[in-house]
């Protein structure tokens, strides 16, 4: 068996103009768990990123840190976010009028000033309008649905697998929700479940899974051991 690593960017600049960069938070998240490769022997024989600038600045830091050689990453697009932000700026124009909830959660929102309350309200609007998209009540015109979010992720794993020799160990660099598809294959978890899951793994955690050509099963996940508190913690 192999053993599938994906490893979460480090933390993005959240309600920033330009969201996809690393924060000086996600470059250190992200250093720290390159020297946690090196002080653990840890090795792999294929290192991939997602298409994100985040994805690719993470990978950057982690194998710089480590001293791995990153001449060989590969870019992956199957392994890229799905587009939160683009759905809600298509969606609450009309979601807003219609959705009694989703009307007072922006209310709140946009009544907050200090940016750790207007996170927090943001963050209540997101799940709600993402929770209603996953199960399919909404949809907007360019917006890739969920369930072919998750097909997506699937053929980048089926492509990864292909890729690797028996028994070899694997790195991906990618998003939360990337990395939920990926328990959903393992767990068969419904697609509501899995967009919560979504939510859940700390910027620069990893998630471990085992492959065999017909085989993906979860090891462990949203694993932390480099980010030993002191405010290294982050979701988003």
């Amino acid at each position: 068996m192999g053993i599938l690593v994906l490893i979460r960017h480090g933390q993005a600049s959240f309600l920033a103009d330009d969201y996809d960069q690393l924060s000086e938070l996600g470059r250190e998240q992200s250093r720290r768990l390159g020297l946690h490769w090196k002080s653990t022997g840890t090795n792999y024989d294929r290192i991939y990123a997602g298409p994100a600038r985040r994805h690719a600045q993470t990978c950057e830091l982690v194998t710089e840190a480590a001293g791995a050689d990153r001449s060989g990453v590969q870019r992956l697009e199957e392994f890229d976010e799905y587009n939160a932000f683009g759905l809600l700026k298509a969606v609450l124009p009309r979601l807003v009028p219609e959705d009694p909830v989703a009307r007072s959660l922006h209310a709140d929102y946009a009544a907050q000033h200090e940016e750790r309350l207007k996170a927090r309200a943001f963050e209540r609007l997101f799940q709600h309008v993402t929770r209603r998209w996953a199960a399919g009540e909404i949809q907007a015109d360019g917006i890739e649905p969920w369930h072919e979010f998750c097909s997506r992720v699937a053929r980048g794993i089926t492509r990864v697998i292909q890729e690797s020799e028996p028994g070899s160990r694997v790195a991906v660099f990618t998003s939360g929700g990337p990395i939920a598809a990926a328990a959903r294959l393992a767990l068969d978890l419904s697609a509501v479940k899995t967009l919560e899951l979504s939510w859940s793994s700390y910027n620069a955690s990893y998630s471990e899974f085992l492959f065999s050509p017909n085989r993906l099963s979860l090891l462990s996940f949203n694993r932390y051991p480099h980010l030993d508190g002191n405010g290294m913690l982050s979701w988003r």
